[in-house]
C-alpha cells in the first residue's frame, strides 16, 4: 500500500492505497484555498475539498450481497470550510460537508474547530473540535474510523449500511501537544437514535521518546449505544502499542503489538452453531522506508 500527503499554499492532495496488489481500498482528497493571495481577513482561508473512496471488498466472507445492487462500495464528498478568525494565539473554523454513497444514502454536516496554539507559552497546543451531522437511512456518517477494518471482516460494510437508521449524531474531538513532545487525541461519535454505531477512540505518540525512538499506542471501542462500557475491552476494541526505532534516515524497524478478537464457530449442547470471539494478541516486526521531502 501507500499513502501520500502534499500541502501546498493553494491546494492539497491526499491518497490512500491499503494494497496495490488488489486495490481493495483506493481513496483520496483534493483541497483547493483559492483566494490565498489575497489579503482580506477570513476569505483568504476559505477552503473547498472534495473526497473519493472505492472499496472493491467491502464483504470478504460474502463477495456479493443478494440484497444488495453492487459488491463494490463506493462515496464521494464535499466540504467547505473558512477562519473567521485565524491568529498566532487563537484560530476559529467552521466548516459544513456532505457525502453520499453510491446505491446507499447520504449525510451533511456542520461544526467548528477551536484551537489554541500557544496556550502558557508554548507549554500546551489544544485544539477542540465539534460537529453535528445528519444522515439519511443507509449511511453512516464517519465510517472510515480505526473501526474500518473491524466492521468490514466482522460484520460486512454492506450489510452495515443496509441496517443504518437515519438521525442525528454528534462528533467531538479533542487534541493536544504539550511541550511538543507528547500528543494526545481522543475522539467519540455518538450512535444515531435506536443503533449501536458510537466509536470512542484514543491515540497517544512520543515522537522523540529516546532518541532515535518513537512510541505510539492507540485504543478504539466500536459500536457503542452510549458511553457505558467504555473501557470493556472486548471483540469491539482494537488495541495498538508500536516501537519505531530510526535505523538510518531513511530505514526505520518497528514492532507492532495488536489485541484483537477473532470470529470462530462452535457447537453448543445442542449441537447449534454459536459465534465465539477469541482474543488474539500479534507482535509483528516491520521495516518501513519513510522518505520527507
Amino acid at each position: 500500500g501507500f499513502l501520500i500527503d502534499f500541502n501546498f499554499p493553494a491546494f492539497s492532495i491526499e491518497a490512500f492505497s491499503s494494497n496495490l496488489l488488489n486495490q481493495e481500498l483506493l481513496a483520496g482528497r483534493i483541497a483547493a484555498t483559492p483566494f490565498f493571495r489575497y489579503n482580506a481577513p477570513f476569505f483568504n482561508t476559505l477552503q473547498v475539498g472534495a473526497t473519493m473512496l472505492r472499496d472493491t471488498e467491502p464483504n470478504p466472507k460474502r463477495k456479493r450481497l443478494a440484497s444488495s445492487s453492487s459488491s463494490t462500495l463506493s462515496a464521494m464528498g464535499f466540504d467547505v470550510g473558512f477562519y473567521p478568525i485565524k491568529t498566532n494565539g487563537f484560530q476559529w473554523k467552521v466548516f459544513a460537508e456532505y457525502a453520499n454513497y453510491e446505491n446507499f444514502g447520504h449525510g451533511q454536516g456542520a461544526g467548528t474547530m477551536f484551537r489554541l496554539p500557544n496556550l502558557l507559552d508554548d507549554v500546551l497546543d489544544l485544539e477542540i473540535t465539534y460537529e453535528i451531522r445528519k444522515a439519511k437511512e443507509q449511511f453512516i456518517p464517519g465510517s472510515v474510523t480505526p473501526a474500518y477494518e473491524l466492521n468490514r471482516l466482522r460484520t460486512g460494510l454492506l450489510e452495515l449500511m443496509e441496517q443504518a437508521p437515519n438521525g442525528i449524531s454528534h462528533f467531538t474531538q479533542l487534541h493536544s501537544r504539550i511541550l511538543e513532545g507528547l500528543h494526545l487525541q481522543a475522539s467519540y461519535s455518538s450512535p444515531v437514535e435506536e443503533s449501536e454505531m458510537g466509536l470512542f477512540t484514543a491515540e497517544a505518540m512520543i515522537p522523540d521518546f529516546f532518541g532515535p525512538v518513537s512510541v505510539s499506542a492507540s485504543y478504539t471501542k466500536a459500536h457503542m449505544d452510549g458511553f457505558g462500557g467504555i473501557t470493556d475491552i472486548d471483540e469491539n476494541s482494537v488495541v495498538r502499542a508500536m516501537v519505531d526505532w530510526r535505523f538510518t534516515s531513511l530505514l526505520y524497524l518497528s514492532i507492532l503489538y495488536r489485541a484483537h478478537w477473532i470470529e470462530n464457530t462452535v457447537l453448543d449442547a445442542s449441537a447449534e452453531p454459536v459465534k465465539i470471539y477469541q482474543k488474539q494478541d500479534t507482535f509483528q516486526p516491520q521495516l518501513a522506508m519513510k522518505w520527507r521531502f
